[in-house]
């Protein structure tokens, strides 16, 4: 009889994924008689335990190495045989696909807020934390109690570890509202992954005698894997300068793409008229470094998407463009293009070191409209000079259109200090303030013009007196007075 897998698991000193292939292995010994050996160390296992029907406690990532590894091939690596030497159907070696994969993690993770709470709180257990003391908080857990830390004791909802074997953090950053008080003078509060390296000028919240200061900050947390990850907890902290209570605040976290929407993996057999390069990952397919979803809508922070792409979040939802500046292009944009890309416009920014917001065609090639870091517009061109500059001509058009003109240094509420420019039942009209029917200027829509008369009879009447200095040179009759 062969001894429990997770006995030789506990036993062997063997790298963890090996390990569990090595019980994958073990644990799909086919009897005589017996139909043909599983094609892949994921259905070696499923064959094994069919009983355990969604497999949560094995990482999506576990299950992605194990559905690619054939019983042959899962007996080698547990042998201890090269990645590099492993070649998968698809031609892909296991190591090119290992380091693929940890490259979509980092490139991919997902942010879920939740409601904030309080994972430490220094003034609830003590005196203020010394110059150059550290704590090691242990955080991951959806019910984990923080009250040894200061913080809430009935946990904040972040999600703890993933994997039967290898275990990792499902979370692999935090997002985190620091504070200080009562501080002794200037310093600063560092936060780096327990157990990890720390990052000069990473993680950093600086304060001020007293009080001291509030700052939001991203904080990646333990990413060790192993059968007992992170045994000296998730994230250290150490205090600088001088002594200070520290305060923090999980406002949300960060998980791979795998994590958030896990599920069985679909099977590739060899009559799985799939093409070799693409491969499932729970809802998301892959080819390439490339992952996509063709099935429905996405939401993030929210389960109803109402659009194809739905983001909520509790207190602002934004969404970050940055280019990788890989010194080809800094072109950063979302496009809107019709289903055979005839029609296409672009906004963002442009690499051409302008610093300026842009709309305009594919690739920005011309600026329809243009702002730029001062807040300047420009439509029709990319160097306005004034808040709105307009290259070429300009409509405005609606019911009785107006344009206002108002000098704000005197107080922009004040009407008497606004002028409009207005086209009104085919009349045009220039007035001050709210006086709409007594006009300074008016033209009609024969061409009489007048001058406060909204009724010339001529072409230039004028109601009132008026003032002129020069000649005046008639080209026919001229008549002043009651003339008949």
């Amino acid at each position: 009889m062969l001894p429990s897998p997770l006995d030789l698991l506990a036993a062997r000193g063997k790298t963890l994924v090996a390990l569990l292939v090595l019980v994958l292995v073990l644990a799909a010994a086919v009897p005589v008689g017996a139909q043909a050996p599983p094609a892949t160390a994921w259905q070696a296992l499923m064959a094994e335990r069919p009983e355990a029907d969604d497999h949560t406690s094995i990482s999506t990532l576990e299950r992605r190495i194990l559905q690619v590894l054939t019983p042959a091939q899962a007996t080698a690596y547990a042998a201890g045989e090269d990645p590099e030497a492993l070649v998968l159907a698809n031609g892909e070696t296991l190591a090119s696909f290992l380091d693929r994969q940890r490259r979509l993690e980092a490139s991919g993770l997902l942010y879920k807020p939740i409601v904030p709470c309080r994972v430490l709180d220094s003034r609830r257990i003590g005196p203020p934390l010394a110059v150059e003391e550290k704590l090691q908080l242990h955080l991951r857990g959806p019910a984990t109690d923080y009250s040894r830390q200061g913080g809430e004791n009935s946990g904040c909802g972040l999600p703890g570890l993933r994997g039967e074997v290898l275990r990792t953090n499902s979370a692999r950053a935090l997002m985190l509202s620091v504070e200080t008080h009562d501080a002794a003078g200037l310093g600063s509060v560092e936060l780096w992954p327990a157990g990890g390296a720390r990052r000069p000028g990473i993680g950093l919240v600086s304060f001020g005698l007293g009080t001291g200061s509030r700052q939001m900050l991203v904080v990646a947390v333990c990413d060790e894997e192993s059968v007992h990850p992170c045994q000296n907890g998730d994230l250290a902290l150490a205090l600088h300068g001088a002594a200070a209570h520290v305060v923090a605040d999980v406002l949300g976290y960060f998980e791979p793409p795998w994590t958030a929407f896990a599920q069985e993996p679909k099977e590739h057999g060899p009559d799985d008229e799939t093409p070799a390069a693409l491969k499932s990952t729970g809802l998301w397919q892959q080819s390439g470094d490339d992952i996509y979803y063709t099935a429905g809508r996405v939401a993030i922070g929210t389960d109803t998407p109402e659009w194809t792409l739905s983001i909520a979040e509790a207190l602002h939802a934004r969404i970050l463009l940055r280019s990788d500046d890989d010194g080809l292009s800094n072109e950063v944009g979302i496009g809107f293009s019709n289903l055979d890309g005839t029609e296409f416009f672009q906004i963002g920014l442009d690499d051409d070191g302008e610093n300026a917001f842009h709309i305009g065609p594919k690739h920005l090639t011309s600026k329809y409209l243009t702002i730029l870091s001062d807040g300047k517009v420009g439509i029709n061109t990319k160097t306005p000079d004034m808040p709105l500059t307009i290259y070429g001509t300009a409509h405005l058009r609606s019911n009785n259109p107006n344009l206002r003109l108002t000098d704000k240094s005197v107080g922009e509420t004040d009407p008497g200090y606004s002028w409009n420019v207005r086209n009104q039942n085919s009349a045009f009209k220039i007035y001050e303030g709210t006086r709409l029917n007594s006009p300074a200027f008016f033209i009609r829509s024969d061409g009489n013009v007048g001058i406060h008369t909204t009724q010339p009879d001529e072409v230039f009447q004028v109601e009132g007196n008026f003032k002129l200095s020069g000649n005046i040179v008639p080209i026919g009759d001229l008549c002043i007075g009651n003339c008949s």
